[in-house]
């Protein structure tokens, strides 16, 4: 299986979006060829060798969709891409969506936010299936949402040894 990620930054140093490195490795491990379209990427980033990475980098948003679409058609055309996987925004859902459709490829759409608004109604018709952490992770009713937990690694994310965590 061939798939194409769309997220927005691919930086294992990032303190808030870090983690998805290990992401992005982890679904490498499960198929042949994984490409990943991201705004941002920091190149010393270790990502396997069946991983391939296109930033699109600085620009205006319109030739950021243009070179969007042209990598998007290049591996359509190839045959490297049997599913798209959108990481957090709705709008790469939007941005996907005509190729994926004319090409018969699948969406499905990372959503973790508890708010509800219309880009989300819109994300919702165009996607095949949305997955998030929680219930409360997305508050659409539909029954394309599929809830599959946060997918932390605990080898990465745990309290020191002997340390104790008081809540209250």
């Amino acid at each position: 299986m061939n798939v194409l990620m769309i997220t927005p930054m691919v930086d294992e140093q990032d303190s808030l979006l870090g983690f998805i490195t290990g992401w992005i490795n982890s679904l490498a491990r499960k198929v042949e060829n994984l490409n990943v379209i991201t705004l941002k990427y920091n190149m010393e980033t270790e990502l396997l060798d069946n991983v391939t990475v296109y930033d699109l980098g600085e620009g205006s948003k319109i030739i950021k969709y243009v070179y969007f679409s042209l990598i998007v058609l290049k591996l359509v055309n190839k045959k490297m891409v049997d599913a798209a996987f959108c990481h957090m925004y709705p709008v790469f859902a939007f941005m996907v969506y005509p190729w994926a459709k004319l090409f018969k490829v699948p969406i499905v759409q990372w959503y973790c936010h508890g708010h509800v608004d219309l880009k989300l109604k819109i994300m919702c018709h165009l996607v095949d299936k949305i997955v998030t952490a929680s219930p409360e992770s997305c508050r659409i009713k539909s029954d394309k949402v599929v809830v599959i937990g946060h997918g932390i690694d605990t080898d990465m994310f745990k309290p020191n040894e002997g340390r104790t965590i008081r809540l209250m």
